[in-house]
């Protein structure tokens, strides 16, 4: 990769504390579909001071594409030479994608995480193969402190567990949370939103956003948030991301198609 890339991602990273996050899935006819992930980080760009040292160099609009990756015979011979433990861990993530969008004029930083499925219900860890992603394609730090804080853990899905579940007419949402929150995290999270003025400005605004497009018309929803349009095939919900780091499970949901 080259050293502009791992710069923009090291700088993504440091950014990813305050994203909005939007969560998409859409659905084709016979259940198979794409999971997306995105996290925008533009507004916290727009927040930062202007530089006269604006590199052009380090902007990016590209997709990392494993499966293309795996299937390319210009790296038969780089991926023989890995160890079985990597090629398994990257055959693992043989259907997932990487989406990074770096423009310094505009101010926009945005990294996107999807995966390709048959059916919803088959993904498993979802949020472990996107570290695994991130751990491939740019330099892994240990003992990061911010990655050890629980506010990362709950904007990177590392505490919780969401299962998905469509059977054709009807979808569910479920989030669990691996473990209890203690009083001791939501009290570090609280910190962590509320450091400054700005911090706690920006964190009023920025949103998670839940999208869901399906192949038929959406007949019944528990989540009285939801703003149906696209002719009632496609369901959206947001949230403030204060609100969604408080109680993730706000985003459980059902939803009934027609037939």
């Amino acid at each position: 990769m080259k050293k502009a890339q791992i710069i923009v991602l090291v700088i993504l990273s440091i950014l990813f504390l305050n994203c909005e996050i939007k969560e998409e899935i859409t659905f084709n006819k016979d259940g198979s579909g794409e999971l997306f992930y995105t996290y925008d980080m533009s507004k916290m760009l727009k927040e930062m001071p202007e530089s006269k040292n604006t590199d052009a160099d380090k902007d990016m609009d590209t997709i990392f594409d494993f499966n293309s990756l795996l299937n390319d015979p210009k790296f038969k011979d780089s991926l023989a030479a890995l160890s079985p433990e990597k090629r398994k861990t990257l055959e693992s993530l043989r259907m997932m994608k990487m989406k990074l969008k770096v423009d310094s004029k505009e101010k926009i930083a945005e990294m996107g995480f999807g995966i390709q499925f048959k059916k919803i219900n088959e993904i498993k860890d979802f949020f472990k193969k996107m570290e695994e992603a991130q751990k491939i394609t740019k330099p892994n730090k240990k003992g990061n402190p911010i990655k050890e804080s629980p506010l990362f853990e709950r904007l990177s899905g590392k505490d919780q567990n969401v299962a998905y579940n469509f059977d054709g007419r009807n979808f569910t949402r479920t989030t669990t949370m691996k473990k209890k929150i203690s009083e001791e995290s939501n009290k570090e999270i609280d910190k962590m939103i509320n450091s400054g003025d700005k911090t706690k400005e920006l964190f009023g605004v920025l949103k998670y956003t839940l999208i869901l497009n399906f192949p038929k018309k959406v007949k019944k929803i528990n989540n009285k948030n939801a703003v149906l349009s696209n002719g009632k095939k496609t369901v959206t919900i947001s949230y403030g991301l204060t609100e969604y780091l408080e109680n993730p499970e706000k985003l459980n949901l059902e939803i009934k198609l027609a037939k």
